[in-house]
C-alpha cells in the first residue's frame, strides 16, 4: 500500500509540475479577451475606450474592423510608451481626425455613424497578446430634429444601427409601450416606423431599441409634437386598396364655424367636386347618399367645434383623388390621396412550383417616387424590383414574375419610396400549396410504366432472336463466299462481300 500511495504521489507530482509548463507554451490567443459593448448616438456624443492601465507592455497597436463592411481590419495607430508619456503614431489608412488619442493608451471615437466596429487593443511587445476588444455600436435617426407635425398627416420615421446580429432584433415602442404603428426592417439594420393619420394619442416619446431576447441593450429617444396653431394646408395621403385599410379626415380650424363640409373629386376630373359630408353648429352631420362612399364615410367622434372629421373605411381604388375641408364657403384645406392595390396572376390557388406574377399599381402619380416589391428573409426585407414612376410618365404599375414559387415565397410588400423613406407599405401574402397526385391518376402512371418495361423486355428478345439466325446464316455464307474464293482464284472484291452481307440480314 506505501509503495502504491508513493507511485501515485509521484504522478501527481509529475502532472503538477507539467501544467504550468503547457500553459507556458500555450499561444496569446489561447487567452480570449471578453469583448465589451459600447454605443452612441451620430452627431451627439462619442465613446471613450478605456484599455487597462497595467499590462507590463510597451508598444501597443489600436485595430478596427468597420461595421459598414467597405474594408476589412485595418490599423488606426500604434502607441509607445516612451521615459515620460505615451507617443502615436497614426495610419493612412484611416480619417484620423475621427478619433483623439487618450491617457494610457485610451481611445476617444467621435459620434461619426461610420465610425462603428469593432475595435482591437492588442500590445506587441514584448509579445503580443490582446489585452482589450470593444464592439461600438452607431445609432442614427432620420430625421435627426423631430419637428411638430400636423394632425392628420402620415409621419415615417427611421432608425438604422450600424450592425444588428442575428441574436438581436430592433423594436419600436411608444411610451415604453409596443406601437401599433406599421413598423418593418429594411436592409438587416434599418427599421421604419408608419404612423398613419397623425391625431393627438399618437404623440409622445418613441424608442429604437436594440435587444436580445428580451434584454433591452440600449435605446434611443425622440418626440413627436403636434403643431399648435391650426392653418390652411394641403397633403398627401397613400392609402391601399383592401378590406382592413380606412383613411380619416381631418379639418382643424382656428375658429368655430357656422357650416362645414368635406367634397370629393376624382383625379384627372373636370367636372366640380361632390360633397360628401356636411355639418352646421349644433346639429349632426349629414352624409351625402349621392356618393359612391356612402356606407363607408362616417363623422369622427370627439372633435370640437372647431374641428370636422371624418372616417372612411374600407378604402376603394376608386377613393383616388383630392378632398376639400369648406368652412363657411371658404376653402380651408385639401387632402390627395392616391391608393394602391395589388394583384396575383393566377388569381386562384397557388401551386409550388408554377409561374406567379405579382403587380402592384398606384392611382396616380403627381410627384416622382419609386415604386418597389420588396421580399420578405425572416429578419428583414429586400428590394427584389423597383421602377422611378415620373408625372410625365404612363407607366403606373410595376409587375414582379416568380418563375417557380415556392413555400418560402410567401410574404412580400409593395411599398412607395420617396427618395429613402417609406410613404406606402402594402404587404401580400402568398399561399402555395404542394402537389398531390391522385390515387386513380397514380394508377394510370403505374399501369403505363408497367406496360413500357413489358412491350421494351419483349422487343430486346425479338431482337436477339433475330440476330442470332442472322449471325448462323453469315456463318454459312462466309463458308460458301470462302470455297467460291477458292474456286475462282479470290477474284472476289470487298464490296461484293459487303453486299452479301447487307443481302443476309435482309433474308433473314
Amino acid at each position: 500500500m506505501p509503495h502504491s500511495h508513493t507511485a501515485a504521489s509521484n504522478r501527481m507530482a509529475h502532472c503538477c509540475i507539467g501544467i504550468p509548463l503547457i500553459l507556458l507554451y500555450l499561444p496569446a490567443s489561447a487567452f480570449t479577451v471578453k469583448i465589451k459593448n459600447v454605443y452612441f448616438i451620430d452627431e451627439v456624443k462619442g465613446v471613450n475606450l478605456t484599455v487597462p492601465k497595467e499590462s507590463g507592455g510597451t508598444r501597443w497597436v489600436w485595430e478596427w474592423t468597420p461595421h459598414h463592411g467597405r474594408s476589412g481590419r485595418v490599423q488606426i495607430a500604434q502607441v509607445k510608451l516612451g521615459d515620460a508619456d505615451y507617443s502615436w503614431n497614426w495610419t493612412s489608412e484611416i480619417n484620423c481626425s475621427h478619433f483623439e488619442a487618450g491617457a494610457h493608451g485610451n481611445m476617444f471615437i467621435k459620434p461619426v455613424f461610420e465610425n462603428a466596429g469593432l475595435f482591437t487593443f492588442r500590445q506587441i511587445k514584448p509579445n503580443g497578446k490582446v489585452l482589450a476588444k470593444f464592439e461600438v455600436y452607431a445609432f442614427k435617426f432620420f430625421p435627426f430634429f423631430w419637428d411638430p407635425v400636423k394632425v392628420g398627416t402620415d409621419v415615417t420615421r427611421v432608425c438604422t444601427i450600424s450592425r444588428v446580429k442575428e441574436s438581436m432584433k430592433v423594436q419600436w415602442k411608444h411610451n415604453e409601450e409596443p406601437t401599433r404603428a406599421t413598423q418593418f426592417n429594411f436592409n438587416t439594420t434599418t427599421t421604419f416606423l408608419m404612423i398613419q393619420n397623425v391625431q393627438e394619442l399618437s404623440a409622445g416619446q418613441y424608442s429604437c431599441s436594440l435587444q436580445t431576447n428580451q434584454t433591452v441593450l440600449y435605446s434611443v429617444y425622440n418626440t413627436i409634437r403636434l403643431e399648435t396653431a391650426a392653418q390652411p394646408t394641403h397633403y398627401t395621403l397613400y392609402r391601399e386598396s383592401a378590406n382592413q385599410s380606412k383613411v380619416q379626415l381631418y379639418c382643424n380650424m382656428r375658429t368655430s364655424y357656422s357650416t362645414v363640409e368635406w367634397s370629393w373629386k376624382s383625379q384627372g376630373s373636370d367636372s366640380a367636386a361632390r360633397r360628401i359630408a356636411s355639418a352646421t353648429r349644433n346639429q349632426p352631420a349629414e352624409i351625402s347618399p349621392s356618393t359612391h362612399f356612402t356606407g363607408r364615410v362616417a363623422r369622427m367622434d370627439g372633435v370640437s367645434r372647431q374641428s370636422f372629421a371624418l372616417h372612411i373605411a374600407p378604402v376603394t381604388f376608386q377613393d383616388a383623388g383630392i378632398f376639400f375641408c369648406d368652412a363657411d364657403s371658404r376653402e380651408y384645406m385639401s387632402i390627395t390621396l392616391i391608393t394602391l392595390e395589388v394583384s396575383v396572376e393566377p388569381s386562384g390557388g397557388l401551386t409550388v412550383g408554377e409561374e406567379v406574377s405579382l403587380t402592384c399599381t398606384v392611382s396616380e402619380v403627381y410627384e416622382s417616387f419609386r415604386l418597389a416589391w420588396l421580399k420578405d428573409y425572416g429578419r428583414t426585407m429586400l428590394i427584389s424590383k423597383q421602377e422611378t414612376l415620373t408625372p410625365s410618365g404612363t407607366v403606373r404599375s410595376l409587375t414582379l414574375v416568380i418563375p417557380s414559387v415556392q413555400t418560402h415565397h410567401r410574404k412580400w410588400a409593395c411599398a412607395v419610396f420617396q427618395g429613402n423613406i417609406p410613404r406606402a407599405f402594402l404587404p401580400l401574402r402568398l399561399e402555395a400549396k404542394e402537389r398531390h397526385i391522385s390515387v386513380g391518376f397514380l394508377g394510370s402512371v403505374v399501369c403505363a410504366g408497367l406496360f413500357f418495361l413489358i412491350s421494351v423486355a419483349a422487343l430486346v428478345f425479338l431482337m436477339r432472336r433475330k440476330c442470332t439466325r442472322a449471325q448462323t446464316c453469315l456463318r454459312k455464307e462466309q463458308t460458301s463466299i470462302s470455297t467460291a474464293e477458292k474456286n475462282n482464284g479470290n477474284k472476289t472484291s470487298d464490296l461484293h462481300i459487303y453486299d452479301n452481307v447487307e443481302n443476309i440480314y435482309e433474308n433473314c
